[in-house]
């Protein structure tokens, strides 16, 4: 049994996968897998902040060890993408990503800063 000292140590995110799927889905690569958070979310701003303070941490951390665990699996010159939807199983993708909410992110030059949405249908392709 692991024990932690606040909720902010319990933070995180999980990792699981591959996930075997149809042929359509937003990827270019070829290996999906599916990311969580684990004690917070993928949302910072600051109305959380100000609001729910410890939601805001913990869902801080996991950002923080989301971008981390990104920096450290990649080689500099390759992507990565991400893309958040809901639905599970063969319907988690029927919906197209939405285009205007596409995003790169460099790692080289990215701070998460207080505000930061992973939101619905969002694709992001992340560069180092």
């Amino acid at each position: 049994m692991e024990v932690y000292d606040t909720e902010e140590d319990l933070a995180g995110f999980y990792i699981s996968g591959p996930i075997t799927m149809q042929s359509s889905h937003p990827f270019r690569h070829p290996f999906v897998n599916q990311v969580n958070p684990e004690g917070g979310d993928f949302e910072i701003n600051d109305e959380i902040k100000c609001s729910h303070p410890i939601l805001f941490q913990t869902s801080k951390k996991c950002l923080v060890e989301l971008f981390k665990y990104i920096s450290s699996n990649m080689r500099i010159g390759e992507d990565l993408e991400l893309y958040c939807c809901w639905a599970h199983g063969q319907e988690r993708f029927v919906d197209a990503p939405k285009k205007e909410l596409d995003i790169v992110i460099e790692l080289a030059t990215f701070q998460l800063g207080n505000e930061f949405e992973w939101k619905e249908r969002q694709y992001i392709s992340v560069k180092k």
